[in-house]
């Protein structure tokens, strides 16, 4: 069934958060879900201009995402850690929940565990912006304390729009503490980002 959605952030319109409740944090947002709201393909309108593109997408993701799911579910080792990997890329776990998994997984090699933690990290921060419910330099200046935290943890997400707004954010945190340093890098972080 297709739903279209606008967020239009008036509050007697339904849905206002419903894009970032799925993992969105711009526009346009395209994303394919199950009977019961769950992503199973995101972000289709950065990789689609046609209408057969579209088509091409779903028809290979979404039985890919459901025999991914099996596997995990049947036990294969390889497939819990990309089916993990995969609800994190599509928000359909929640940080607290993925760490909890995450740190179950104890026979991973380098090269996955840091795939891991890049994923948890990325999910952190987009809980982080779909926790901000209103565009106002208020709200930002609520969200923009564990923005720092993570900074001084090196805990660095990664992606052109999340990294840039990341960095927005803990612009706004050094500029509020007045921290020169941490608003050097902040500005750095964004040129670069930019570029």
């Amino acid at each position: 069934m297709l739903f279209l959605h606008n967020t239009s952030f008036v509050e007697s319109d339904p849905h206002q958060s419903l894009s970032q409740e799925k993992g969105g944090i711009g526009w346009p947002y395209v994303v394919v879900m199950d009977a019961e709201g769950t992503v199973m393909v995101r972000n289709i309108e950065t990789r689609a201009k046609k209408v057969s593109e579209f088509e091409s997408i779903i028809e290979r993701e979404v039985p890919a995402y459901m025999r991914l799911q099996e596997a995990a579910a049947d036990g294969d080792a390889e497939a819990v850690h990309a089916f993990l990997r995969r609800r994190m890329e599509l928000a359909n776990i929640s940080f607290t929940d993925a760490s909890a998994e995450r740190k179950k997984l104890t026979d991973l090699e380098e090269a996955e565990a840091s795939k891991l933690d890049q994923d948890l990290i990325n999910l952190q921060v987009d809980e982080l912006f779909a926790s901000i419910k209103e565009r106002s330099q208020v709200a930002y200046a609520k969200a923009a304390p564990l923005a720092a935290k993570m900074v001084e943890q090196e805990r660095i997400p990664r992606g052109e729009a999340r990294t840039r707004n990341f960095w927005r954010l803990v612009a706004i945190y050094a500029q509020a503490t007045k921290d020169k340093e941490l608003a050097e890098r902040a500005q750095k972080a964004i040129k670069a980002v930019e570029r």
